[in-house]
C-alpha cells in the first residue's frame, strides 16, 4: 500500500511538473532581456526578438500607419496580402482598419471573468493558427507579429498576453509580462488573467500549433 501511494504521488508530481513546464522565454526576466531597442516613431511600442521572430505590441491606432508599414518592411517580408502581419484591435483609425487585419475587441475594462474570455476567445480563436492570416503563419513564414489597439493600454496588451499563453507560457508569467510592460490602466487583474487563460486553453487544444510557434520563438 505504501509503495502504491509513493508511486501515485510521484506520478502526480511529475505530471504537474510537465504541465507547468514552459518555454524559457516565458520567464519575465528572460523575456525582458530580449527587448530590442529601436528608434521608431511608433507609439508605446515594445519589440522583442524571440528566436528569429520579432514580436511587437504598440499603439497601432495612435501611430502613423505608414510608420508601421515601414517598420515591418524593414524587418520582414510580409506584404499587403498578409496585412503586414499586423493586427489592429480597436476602431477609429480608418487607414489601420484597411491596411492591417482589423478585429474589434471590446475594452476589457467593461468585461468580467466570464464575458472577457468569451469575447476575446470567440473573436481571436482563428487568429492564432487557423485564419487566412494568423500569428503562427506570420511567425513561421515572415518572422514578424505586431499587434495593438489605439493606445496599447487595454485591448492590445490583453491580446498580447493571450498569444504568449497560447505559445505555452503560464497565465501568471504572461500577465506579469504585459502588466509590467504596458500596465493595467484600469483593467481588473483577474479579468485580464481570465482572458489570458483563454489563450492558454486554445493552445492546449492545438498542441501542434503551439509546438511550431515555440520553435518560431526560438525554443
Amino acid at each position: 500500500m505504501v509503495l502504491r501511494l509513493s508511486i501515485l504521488l510521484f506520478t502526480v508530481m511529475t505530471s504537474s511538473y510537465s504541465f507547468a513546464a514552459e518555454p524559457s522565454y516565458c520567464n519575465p526576466k528572460v523575456f525582458f532581456s530580449k527587448e530590442v531597442k529601436m528608434s521608431s516613431r511608433i507609439k508605446r511600442a515594445h519589440v522583442y526578438k524571440l528566436g528569429d521572430t520579432l514580436l511587437m505590441g504598440a499603439a497601432v491606432g495612435e501611430s502613423d500607419t505608414n510608420d508601421l508599414i515601414q517598420f515591418e518592411s524593414t524587418h520582414s517580408n510580409a506584404a499587403a496580402s498578409n496585412k503586414y502581419c499586423t493586427w489592429y484591435l480597436n476602431e477609429g483609425n480608418s487607414e489601420a482598419e484597411q491596411s492591417f487585419t482589423h478585429i474589434y475587441l471590446n475594452n476589457p475594462k467593461g468585461l468580467t471573468t466570464v464575458s472577457g474570455p468569451a469575447e476575446y476567445g470567440s473573436k481571436l480563436k482563428e487568429t492564432f493558427a487557423n485564419g487566412p492570416v494568423n500569428f503562427l503563419k506570420c511567425a513561421t513564414d515572415h518572422n514578424y507579429i505586431a499587434m495593438g489597439c489605439n493606445g496599447q493600454k487595454h485591448r492590445g496588451p490583453t491580446a498580447f498576453g493571450m498569444l504568449l499563453a497560447f505559445s505555452g507560457c503560464s497565465v501568471e508569467n504572461a500577465a506579469n509580462i504585459v502588466n509590467t510592460t504596458w500596465g493595467l490602466n484600469g483593467v481588473q487583474a483577474e479579468v485580464r488573467a481570465a482572458i489570458i487563460a483563454e489563450g492558454q486553453r486554445l493552445g492546449d487544444a492545438d498542441p501542434e500549433a503551439r509546438r511550431r510557434l515555440q520553435q518560431a520563438f526560438g525554443l
